[in-house]
């Protein structure tokens, strides 16, 4: 596995490759802190080609990964196994929004946004009450 995280440093700056269990501690363990598993390695993408590069590396080695959006979920699904052979794909370095089409009442955002940041983004323009969601 030391050649595949070579390989991931040449897609990503070291700092952006969490391979020391106190760095990686806060991803292995789901919102509620109900499941914890254990990784290779967390990856912090701020790109999308740099996705596509972490998951073609981890095809080409039969690496399996776990994403990761604003890591704010509630049923455990972005939580790794405790297996330790997986890589975390972390996307909150990929948070921001793109757009605020006010006659559709959409927002375009990347996928590491985290859901108060864009309730309060949807607030801001009427499109809900924030007040509904408590």
């Amino acid at each position: 596995m030391e050649s595949f995280l070579q390989e991931l440093s040449k897609v990503l700056e070291k700092k952006y490759i969490l391979t020391e269990d106190q760095d990686k501690a806060p991803y292995l363990t789901d919102w509620r802190k109900r499941f914890t598993g254990k990784a290779l390695a967390i990856v912090l993408p701020h790109t999308t080609q740099e996705i596509s590069e972490i998951v073609k590396l981890c095809a080409a080695n039969e690496v399996a990964l776990v994403p990761q959006g604003g890591h704010t979920g509630f049923c455990g699904g972005a939580t790794p196994d405790d297996s330790g052979k997986q890589i975390v794909l972390n996307l909150k370095r990929m948070n921001t929004i793109r757009e605020i089409d006010v006659e559709n009442q959409t927002i375009t955002l990347e996928a590491g946004c985290i859901l108060q940041t864009i309730q309060e983004k949807a607030a801001e323009q009427d499109f809900i009450s924030l007040e509904s969601w408590r």
